[in-house]
């Protein structure tokens, strides 16, 4: 959410995105990712999902997670995107089109 606030910032967003950047800095945090079995028969999923006008200006934003699954259920992260949709959009459904069609 800070992201969108980036063109015309005050002083709290700079406070908020302080806290953020603390926060991740002073964890641990380690990703660990799975060995996935026999990678030919392996399938790629997409999950999308958006807020409608949840941004300033009435925009909206989507999400875009990307992952590979093997035959024992197995998942291994391949891409994520979090970003502001670029159309102005007028229903739930068009904006979770838009980001299905960006996720193929």
């Amino acid at each position: 959410m800070v992201a969108s606030k980036m063109k015309k910032p005050v002083v709290q967003d700079i406070i908020e995105a302080n806290k953020m950047v603390r926060k991740v800095t002073t964890r641990n945090t380690r990703i660990t990712l799975p060995k996935l079995e026999d990678l030919k028969t392996c399938k790629i999923i997409c999950y999308t999902d958006v807020s409608l006008a949840n941004v300033e200006n009435s925009g909206s934003q989507m999400g875009i997670f990307v992952m590979m699954e093997d035959k024992n259920a197995k998942v291994c992260p391949i891409a994520w995107v979090y970003k502001r949709i670029k159309r102005v959009v007028m229903s739930t459904l068009a904006a979770e089109t838009l980001a299905l069609l960006e996720g193929a």
